[in-house]
């Protein structure tokens, strides 16, 4: 399956504080990269020599295509929009409606005189050598106008064989949006889904056009490990499994990429219920180490950093961490670390029970831990203790106890160390301290939640182990918000 992204918020400039800083800021920037990038696309496009053996002009169809972008959904009947694709070898464009089709037009059609709209004779005008979609396919609308409300439009695009990303941008009808009684929604719904505005002097008919790109990539399936709930694991090579013993572990460490995860596992008895959850959370990526707290506070390098903005971020080494709320209380603190090249390292705090959830996106093809090591169908899918010699699936105590926190072997991460730490062992009874967070003892003192109204709530989760999952951790910590973490439905 391929996935879709925004390339150029990779290249958001980087922060020299740690301190925390708003994304209105960053937009600015990201909106002057965009459209710089955009400008000069062509100095970096390689469009393959099939497509310039097709005559001006004439109508290709679109093969499968490597990315989609279904554009928001029109919240009027009278808009203009029409769709140019750069550093694709092929697109195409569909809508929800029978009235509504695009044509294809190969790259060099884009010129001053193309006619722009199926059932109109308007021309374009203000084409020049910079315009970003000169080098682009053209997806021209068989009609102009009066589209139902709620119309659909889906933008495919074919990679050439050379860029990893298509610019797609659509060109809209200016006098129309900021005068016009009927926008179609697209001037707010656009440059709020990442498209960077720009006038480029375009027009039909004495009227203006503006133009909202996006560059939209693609980057195969690639491996991911999580950690979360009671805690249930899921493997790089697609084990689940669940292990309650209370210590410090060793998610995941690789030497090759100089990272290293630890997990605090902490359990909780009470006469009502008995589970286990993740309290802590580290990541070391060279010298520096950031902490999640079960609460969701942030430490970075043992400084700890707090803001009012639900969406912000910081400086984490030579990488941007971004923290967002998720959910629909936006009780969920979410932090992720982009490291570039489809590694991506998430943690979330629920703030209503204090569970913690470690995602790890990406090929760490060293690494050890309880993630273990990337493979697929064909490859050795073992679980391996610490020198490799023995596979431990389905052993899963011993497995856990294999990769407790060892001084000597594993750093400490954790500002604060805690009881039980090698060489004693993993704890399998909760200590009195863990139902101090005010959020658990309110769920300890509810009434239990049954399996049905659990179901209801995970009727989202993903079909098997991981709905099996949701359903139980919502059970035994009675909180129905545990649903909405993306663990359970991705």
């Amino acid at each position: 399956m391929l996935k879709q992204y925004d390339s150029i918020s990779n290249h958001i400039p980087k922060h020299t504080s740690h301190k925390f800083s708003s994304f209105p800021k960053e937009r600015e920037r990201y909106n002057i990269a965009a459209i710089t990038k955009m400008k000069f696309f062509k100095q970096f496009s390689n469009i393959l020599v099939a497509l310039s053996a097709t005559m001006p002009g004439s109508v290709f169809t679109a093969t499968a295509a490597d990315v989609t972008y279904d554009f928001p959904a029109a919240t009027a009947s009278d808009f203009i929009v029409s769709f140019c694709v750069i550093g694709a070898s092929d697109a195409s464009g569909s809508s929800s409606i029978n009235t509504l089709s695009y044509t294809a037009l190969p790259v060099g059609n884009f010129e001053n005189g193309l006619k722009l709209y199926g059932d109109r004779s308007y021309v374009l005008e203000g084409v020049d050598d910079d315009t970003i979609c000169k080098d682009g396919i053209y997806l021209r609308p068989s009609k102009i106008r009066w589209h139902p409300t709620g119309t659909d439009i889906t933008v495919n695009a074919t990679l050439d064989n050379v860029e990893t990303c298509a610019t797609i941008c659509a060109l809209l009808d200016t006098v129309e949006l900021t005068t016009g009684s009927y926008k179609g929604g697209f001037d707010v719904s656009l440059p709020a889904a990442g498209f960077t505005e720009t006038d480029e002097g375009l027009s039909f008919a004495s009227q203006p056009l503006t133009s909202y790109c996006k560059d939209v990539c693609y980057e195969e399936d690639l491996p991911q490990g999580s950690a979360s709930g009671d805690p249930h694991f899921k493997t790089f090579n697609g084990h689940f499994f669940s292990y309650h013993g209370e210590c410090d572990l060793v998610l995941m460490r690789s030497v090759q990429h100089d990272i290293t995860i630890h997990i605090r596992t902490t359990r909780v008895d009470h006469p009502r219920m008995s589970y286990s959850y993740i309290s802590n959370a580290a990541v070391q990526v060279g010298q520096d180490v950031l902490e999640v707290l079960e609460d969701g506070k942030l430490l970075i390098n043992g400084d700890s950093f707090a803001s009012d903005h639900d969406s912000t971020t910081a400086r984490f080494g030579q990488y941007e961490l971004v923290k967002t709320k998720k959910g629909s209380k936006k009780n969920i603190i979410s932090y992720e670390l982009d490291l570039g090249n489809g590694r991506l390292i998430s943690i979330r705090s629920n703030t209503n029970s204090g569970m913690l959830f470690v995602d790890v996106d990406g090929d760490f093809a060293d690494s050890k831990g309880l993630l273990g090591k990337p493979g697929s169908a064909g490859d050795d899918m073992g679980l391996y203790s610490r020198d490799g010699s023995i596979d431990m699936r389905n052993n899963w105590n011993s497995y856990g106890e294999e990769w407790q926190t060892r001084s000597g072997d594993d750093p400490m991460l954790f500002q604060k160390a805690r009881a039980p730490q090698y060489p004693v062992g993993c704890s399998y009874d909760s200590s009195s301290s863990n139902l101090r967070h005010s959020g658990r003892r309110r769920l300890m003192d509810a009434t239990g939640m049954s399996e049905d109204v659990a179901s209801k709530a995970c009727a989202n989760a993903v079909a098997g182990k991981k709905m099996e999952f949701c359903v139980a951790d919502l059970m035994m910590t009675g909180d129905v918000d545990l649903a909405e973490d993306p663990f359970y439905l991705q």
